[in-house]
């Protein structure tokens, strides 16, 4: 059965758009936890929002739940007719990565960054992410995330080195090297 049917999330037609209560799905998300997990986030291709009030979300997290939910609805807009079709799948899955490590990292007690380009600075749209194409984290974030999780710093600058490779990020790969 689809998850916002059996779950009864909330939807509304808005801009042309079908979009679901992102509230709403964090609040499903919460009967999937088990004594075992850190965090549950939500992946979705169907266009969000959190409140009538506001217009769209690309993600939502409840940070004392750590529950959340992404959405890639709009990642594949505005792409850019130049780019080949792989270069737009890099484009997309890059937008999809910012997403994820933005809600990830909100669920693990980081806020929006307002010091540096940081992958914690707020956005309002791809594009927006797309101006700055190898926002890491800044040193107060990754200093927050580090205290949060406890973590060996080279042992995940080698791992990003890995994934970025692996994922074609070429940039990402030798700004982490």
């Amino acid at each position: 059965m689809d998850f916002f049917v059996k779950h009864k999330i909330g939807k509304r037609q808005f801009a042309g758009y079908q979009q679901y209560n992102a509230t709403d799905i964090i609040n499903a998300l919460q009967q999937y936890w088990t004594r075992d997990t850190f965090c549950v986030l939500g992946l979705t291709n169907e266009h969000l929002y959190p409140r009538k009030e506001w217009s769209f979300v690309e993600g939502l997290t409840d940070k004392p739940s750590r529950c959340g939910v992404a959405s890639f609805a709009r990642h594949g807009e505005w792409l850019g007719t130049r780019l080949s079709e792989e270069q737009k799948h890099v484009k997309w899955l890059k937008r999809c990565c910012a997403t994820i490590v933005r809600q990830g990292c909100q669920m693990f007690g980081l806020k929006h960054c307002i010091y540096y380009e940081c992958a914690m600075n707020a956005s309002n749209s791809s594009r927006e992410n797309d101006n700055i194409e190898n926002r890491i984290l800044c040193p107060i974030c990754l200093c927050k995330l580090k205290t949060n999780l406890k973590f060996d710093c080279m042992e995940r600058y080698v791992k990003l080195i890995d994934v970025s490779a692996s994922l074609g990020f070429e940039a990402k790969t030798i700004l982490y090297s």
